[in-house]
């Protein structure tokens, strides 16, 4: 009886070692997972800040077309084009190029890049009302 038990109790110490080496397995933790980079390439706001530009009295957010990838901004009379420096905010994790200060005269492109490599253009162009009302010609 005593042998009996005695080699029970080395089967249940036997049985708790494997449990323990078991449970402690590296098994549990989750699979590396593949990391999706985003394809998120998006001019979500365009704006020209008085605090920025020197030519403006006021801020001036611009309307952006999604659908046509346009961005439209209608400034304060004669306002000058030529040096103006927007403030964009994009997709996150996104990047856009050019930065900084630009000339308007003409339209500008600008290309934003997705954490993917993606790309996407969008076309800013911009217009200065005229302070010009006056009547030219008026003839019966």
């Amino acid at each position: 009886m005593k042998t009996y038990i005695h080699n029970n109790l080395y089967i249940i110490v036997y049985l708790l070692i494997i449990f323990c080496v078991i449970s402690c397995s590296k098994d549990d933790e989750p699979a590396s997972a593949e990391i999706v980079k985003s394809n998120a390439k998006q001019i979500t706001s365009f704006k020209f800040l008085s605090t920025n530009n020197t030519v403006l009295s006021t801020d001036v957010t611009a309307n952006i077309d999604t659908i046509a990838k346009t961005i439209i901004a209608t400034l304060p009379s004669d306002t000058p084009l030529s040096t103006l420096t927007p403030t964009i905010d994009v997709s996150a994790k996104a990047s856009i190029s050019p930065t900084g200060a630009q000339d308007f005269t003409n339209p500008v492109t600008y290309t934003i890049s997705a954490e993917d490599g993606s790309r996407s253009n969008i076309e800013v162009r911009l217009i200065s009302d005229s302070s010009a009302k006056q009547i030219t010609s008026f003839v019966f």
